[in-house]
């Protein structure tokens, strides 16, 4: 309900280009995954910028229901919502015909790549998250989602990390 009303504010204040990247730096895609670049990383040990068409299309459909779609848990549902999503790039002429079917033919496999195990649940893992979240902000760290240059973006993102993992983990373990 929260997001119906806060909507409209967004729109008038952020294109839609800018909504779109705070939502894909922010989602959540299962695995303790939060963001594009971490999902990525987790599953399949790259960068975002790297990805395949058949690893973006995977990231895409996790997204939609990350506990349905998540390919470590339930790889068949995920590789049929993988498809889906590269049919649906070829319908719109976003890839070629040939694409398509060279990234359908790949076998979906995943890399889980992650500091310690755990066995949260998504919520436990939403609740640290949101508590990190605000850890940071009473210390005063300045959330951005917008950048003017891959410099900037990539100092936010080493001080972000820096500053998450020092609220999650801290000298005495982790929260």
């Amino acid at each position: 309900m929260t997001e119906f009303f806060a909507a409209p504010r967004m729109e008038d204040k952020y294109s839609k280009k800018d909504i779109m990247e705070f939502y894909c730096n922010t989602n959540y895609y299962a695995n303790r995954s939060y963001g594009v670049s971490e999902a990525s990383r987790y599953y399949f040990d790259k960068e975002a910028k790297d990805l395949t068409i058949w690893e973006a299309a995977t990231l895409a459909g996790i997204s939609n229901n990350p506990s349905r779609y998540d390919p470590v848990a339930h790889p068949d549902t995920s590789k049929w919502k993988r498809d889906q999503v590269i049919d649906n790039m070829a319908l719109c002429k976003f890839i070629t015909r040939e694409e398509q079917e060279n990234a359908k033919a790949q076998p979906l496999t995943v890399a889980k790549v992650y500091e310690g195990g755990t066995t949260e649940n998504y919520q436990t893992s939403y609740a640290i998250h949101s508590a990190v979240l605000e850890l940071m902000k009473n210390d005063d760290f300045v959330f951005q989602y917008v950048f003017p240059s891959k410099s900037s973006y990539d100092s936010y993102k080493e001080e972000y990390q820096e500053q998450y993992q020092a609220k999650r983990y801290g000298t005495q373990g982790r929260i």
